[in-house]
C-alpha cells in the first residue's frame, strides 16, 4: 500500500492529526483528557507551593473529634453555631462563610438564636444554598437568609469521571439567577459587587472569572489538606484556641469527617468539600483563574507535536525516537504549567493521546517497513534477477532441510530440465526469444508444487515430494508441457530432463553435475540410481548444510552478485574512459589541425595545457580537477574552428565586427562539445576562459569569483602563452616580460591571487 517509510508516516500523521481534530472537538474521550490534564494541575501544584499565601485563611471543621465530644446527633441545632459565631467574633474576622447548608427552619428558638448571632455580627457572613435535581433552590430560613451579609449557591458540578474540577460561576434558570457561594465570598473579601460582562465572564472589580459553557470555572487546586490553619469545631466552641487566632481572618466552617459525607474527588484524590471551595475563593479574590487558549493554538500545537514526532521516528531507531517522545511530553507538561502561572491552559491531554496514538502506529509501522524490507533483501539475495527463481544455493538448503526432516524416508525428486538455446535458432529475433524465455519460466512458476531454481539460463533446478512411479509420470508432463509452450510460441524443439530420487542429505551440486553429465548422454528422460549417488549422500544429520548455514549462505550469494556487479560497474567505466579518450583525440586532432595553418599559434594548446596543469598541481588540486584543467586547457579554442580562416589567420589588427566573431568562439565550443556528456564536467572553463576579473570580458561579462576558477587558470596560461609566442604582427617576449605583463593586469584582467601563485609556480619550475 505505502511505497516507502516517508508515504507511511505521512498517511500516520494525517490520521493522527484527524483524531487530534476529534478530541478537541468531539472529545469522546473526555475523562482519559481531563486525567491527563489533572497531571498538569499536579506538577503546577507543586512549582506553586511556597508561594501561595494562605495565612489569611483558617477553616474551623467538624471533624471526628467534634462529633465525638459534641452530645448532639448530626445535624446539630443552630444555637451552636450561634454560640461558635460569638466565639470567632470576638478576634474580629473579615469574613465567615458557612460551607454548610441550613435547609429551613429547624425550630423557632434555634432560628432565631442563630439570627441574632448573625446580625450582631461584626464580620461579613456567607450562608450557602442548594439546588434540588430540577434546579429549585433549596434556601435556609427567611430570619437567616435576612441576616446573613451574602447567600450563595454551593452545588459544585462533577465531570462523567465524578472528579470534582471546576466551580459554578452562576446559575440562570429561566427568571432565576443567582451567583455562586466562591463567587459571593470572593466579592465581599475584594468589596465590589459581581457582574457580569459577558455570559462567559464574571467581573469583580478588576478581577475576571473566565467560564466555559456550562456557566463554570477551572478550579486551579493550589491548597490542599494542611496548607491552611485548621481548628477543630469542638475547640473553638471549648474556648481552646489563642487569642487574635481569627483576627482578619478568611474563616470557613466545613465538614470534614467522613462520616458527614461531604467529601468530593479532586485531581488529588478524596477530599473535603470545603476545601474545593476554599480553593475557587482564593483563585478569584486575587485574580488568579484559569482560562484556555484560543482554539486555533490548541490545534497548532498539537499538529507542531505530531510534526516533531514524525521526523524523530522517521530519522531515529526505536530507543532514540522513544526518549525524543517522552522529551517531548515534558516539553509540553512543561509549557502546560508555565502557561498555568500566566492563566491560560491548553488541552494537553488531547495532544498526549494523539501524539502516543500517532508515536505508535507509527513505530508498528516502522516495524512493518523493516520486516517487509528484509523480506524484499531476502527475496532479492535468494531470487535470480533475470528468471525469478531460486539461486541453486538456497535450492540445495531447501532441498537439504527436508531430506534433513524426512523422518519417514520419503522419496524426494531432484529433476534437472535443460532447455534449448531460445537465440540460436535465425528465425526467431532476439525479442521474440526473450519472450519465449519468459514464458517457459512461468510456466514453471506456475507448477507450484514444485521448488525451482535457475542453475543458469538454460538449466533449471526443481524438487518435490513424490514416489518412484509418479515421479516419471509428474517429469514427463513437465517436459511435455515446456515442449508445448515452445511449440506454441513457434520454436519447435526438444527439452531435455533428468532426475534422480532422494531420502537423505546430499552434496546436491555434485549430484547436479552428474545428472547433468547423463542427460547429455541420453535420450529421453535421463535418471540416476541409488548406486550413481552412493558416494555424495552426507555422513550425520546435520551434514553441510545445516539451519545456521543458510545465512551464512545468503550472505555468500549477496557477496558474490556484489563481485558480479563490480565487475560490470568497472567495465562500463573502461569503457568510458575509452570513449572518452576517443573523442578527446578526434577533438584534438581537429585544434591541432587548425593551428597548423598559422605558425604563431602552432603548439599554442598544448602549452597552454602545460601551463594551466603546472598552475593547478602548483594550487594543489586534486586528480579529478586537474584532468578537468588539462583537457579544458587543449580544447579551449575549439570553437575557432566555425570562425572564418580570413578572420582567423589575418595579419594586422582585427575591425570590430571581425572581432565579434572571434569573440563567438567560446559559446561555439561549448556548442560543439555539448553532445558530449564525458565534457559536461568542465565546458564553463572553456565557455569563460575570455571572462576577465573586473567583468569587462566576453561572453557574459562576469566579475571577480563568479568566474570559475579553472577557467581563470586557462585564461592566465592563454594570455601568458600569447605574450611569449607573439603574433605575425608583433613579436613574442621573454617569460620574465610576459609575466611582467601578467602584474600589470592584475584586478582587471585576471585575478591578482592566481597570478602571484602563477609566478611562483613559473619560479619553482626553473622558468624565471
Amino acid at each position: 500500500m505505502f511505497s516507502d517509510k516517508k508515504s507511511y508516516v505521512f498517511f500516520a500523521g494525517l490520521v493522527s492529526a484527524v483524531f487530534l481534530f476529534l478530541l478537541i472537538f468531539i472529545p469522546f474521550l473526555s475523562p482519559l483528557q481531563k486525567k491527563i490534564n489533572d497531571t498538569v494541575s499536579l506538577f503546577s501544584y507543586f512549582f506553586s507551593k511556597g508561594r501561595i499565601d494562605t495565612d489569611k485563611f483558617v477553616l474551623v471543621e467538624i471533624d471526628d473529634i467534634s462529633l465525638r465530644k459534641i452530645p448532639y446527633a448530626w445535624p446539630w441545632k443552630r444555637s451552636l453555631y450561634a454560640e461558635l459565631l460569638n466565639k470567632i467574633d470576638k478576634d474580629k474576622p473579615k469574613i465567615i462563610g458557612f460551607d454548610l447548608l441550613f435547609k429551613g427552619s429547624q425550630s423557632m428558638a434555634e432560628d432565631l438564636a442563630f439570627a441574632q448571632a448573625l446580625k450582631t455580627s461584626c464580620s461579613k457572613i456567607v450562608l450557602s444554598y442548594a439546588l434540588d435535581k430540577e434546579g429549585r433552590p433549596i434556601y435556609p430560613s427567611e430570619i437567616l437568609m435576612r441576616n446573613a451579609s451574602a447567600l450563595g449557591i454551593v452545588n459544585m458540578p462533577v465531570d462523567r469521571d465524578g472528579v470534582c474540577r471546576r466551580f459554578r460561576g452562576y446559575v440562570k434558570i429561566g427568571s432565576f439567577f443567582d451567583y455562586s457561594f466562591i463567587i459571593k465570598t470572593a466579592s465581599l473579601i475584594n468589596g465590589k459587587e459581581p457582574e457580569l460582562d459577558s455570559e462567559d465572564i464574571i467581573k469583580i472589580g478588576n478581577r475576571r472569572v473566565f467560564l466555559d459553557r456550562q456557566k463554570s470555572s477551572v478550579i486551579r487546586y493550589l491548597i490542599k489538606p494542611g496548607d491552611v490553619k485548621t481548628i477543630s469545631f469542638y475547640k473553638v466552641l471549648d474556648g481552646n484556641f489563642p487569642a487574635g487566632f481569627f483576627k482578619d481572618k478568611y474563616v470557613f466552617i466545613g465538614a470534614t469527617a467522613p462520616l458527614i459525607h461531604d467529601e468530593i474527588i479532586s485531581p488529588f484524590g478524596v477530599i473535603p468539600g470545603v476545601y474545593a471551595v476554599i480553593n475557587g475563593v482564593y483563585q478569584t479574590s486575587v485574580g488568579i483563574g484559569l482560562r484556555n487558549i484560543p482554539l486555533w493554538l490548541d490545534i497548532f500545537l498539537g499538529i507542531t507535536a505530531l510534526f516533531i514526532i514524525a521526523a524523530v521516528v522517521y530519522y531515529f531507531g526505536f530507543f532514540r525516537n522513544f526518549t525524543f517522545f517522552l522529551g517531548l511530553l515534558a516539553g509540553f507538561l512543561w509549557l502546560g504549567v508555565s502557561l498555568e502561572n500566566f492563566g491560560w491552559q491548553f488541552n494537553y491531554g488531547a495532544i498526549v493521546i494523539s501524539s502516543l496514538f500517532f508515536w505508535i502506529i507509527a513505530n508498528i509501522g516502522n516495524y512493518i517497513y523493516f520486516f517487509v524490507s528484509l523480506r524484499k533483501i531476502k527475496q532479492k539475495a535468494i531470487l535470480d534477477p533475470y528468471t525469478g527463481l531460486f539461486t541453486p544455493r538456497y535450492f540445495y538448503y531447501r532441498l537439504n532441510f527436508f531430506l534433513r526432516e524426512n523422518h519417514f524416508h520419503k522419496d524426494y525428486l531432484l529433476a534437472e530440465i535443460i532447455l534449448p538455446d531460445f537465440f540460436k535458432d535465425s528465425s526467431i529475433n532476439p525479442a521474440a526469444g526473450r519472450d519465449i524465455e519468459a514464458k517457459v519460466f512461468s510456466f514453471l512458476k506456475r507448477n507450484k508444487k514444485a521448488f525451482w531454481a535457475s542453475k543458469d539460463n538454460k538449466t533449471i533446478l526443481g524438487f518435490l515430494r513424490l514416489n518412484k512411479n509418479k515421479a516419471r509420470l509428474w517429469l514427463e508432463n513437465v517436459k511435455t508441457g515446456l515442449e508445448e509452450v515452445c511449440e506454441y510460441n513457434g520454436l519447435k524443439t526438444e527439452v531435455k530432463a533428468g532426475g534422480v530420487l532422494l531420502k537423505k542429505p546430499a552434496l546436491l551440486s555434485k549430484i547436479s553435475e552428474a545428472l547433468e553429465s547423463k542427460i547429455y548422454a541420453s535420450e529421453g528422460i535421463a535418471w540416476l540410481a541409488d548406486s550413481d549417488i552412493a558416494g555424495y549422500y552426507l555422513t550425520g544429520r546435520k551434514g553441510k548444510y545445516g539451519r545456521e548455514d543458510v545465512l551464512e549462505g545468503l550472505d555468500e550469494d549477496i557477496e558474490q552478485r556484489n563481485i558480479e556487479l563490480l565487475k560490470a560497474f568497472s567495465q562500463i567505466q573502461q569503457e568510458q574512459k575509452k570513449r572518452k579518450k576517443a573523442y578527446l583525440q578526434v577533438i584534438v586532432s581537429l585544434v591541432n589541425a587548425l593551428e597548423e595553418k598559422d605558425p604563431y599559434t602552432q603548439g599554442h594548446t598544448q602549452r597552454v595545457c602545460e601551463y594551466a596543469v603546472m598552475l593547478a598541481e602548483y594550487m594543489g588540486f586534486g586528480e579529478e580537477e586537474k584532468e578537468k584543467i588539462r583537457i579544458a586547457a587543449l580544447l579551449h579554442d575549439i570553437g575557432k574552428i566555425g570562425i572564418p580562416d580570413n578572420i582567423l589567420n589575418k595579419k594586422g589588427q582585427l575591425t570590430d565586427e571581425e572581432f565579434a566573431f572571434i569573440k563567438r568562439h567560446p559559446l561555439l565550443g561549448v556548442k560543439i562539445l555539448e553532445p558530449i556528456e564525458e565534457f559536461e564536467g568542465f565546458s564553463s572553463y572553456i565557455l569563460y576562459h575570455h571572462e576577465r576579473f573586473d567583468g569587462r570580458g566576453y561572453p557574459h561579462g562576469l566579475s571577480g569569483n563568479m568566474i570559475p576558477q579553472g577557467a581563470q587558470i586557462i585564461a592566465i596560461a592563454d594570455a601568458f602563452d600569447a605574450i611569449v609566442s607573439g603574433r605575425s604582427y608583433k613579436k613574442g617576449f621573454s617569460f620574465k616580460e610576459a609575466v611582467v605583463r601578467l602584474q600589470e593586469a592584475k584586478g582587471t584582467q585576471f585575478s591578482p591571487e592566481l597570478v602571484d601563485k602563477f609566478e611562483s609556480a613559473l619560479r619553482e619550475k626553473g622558468l624565471l
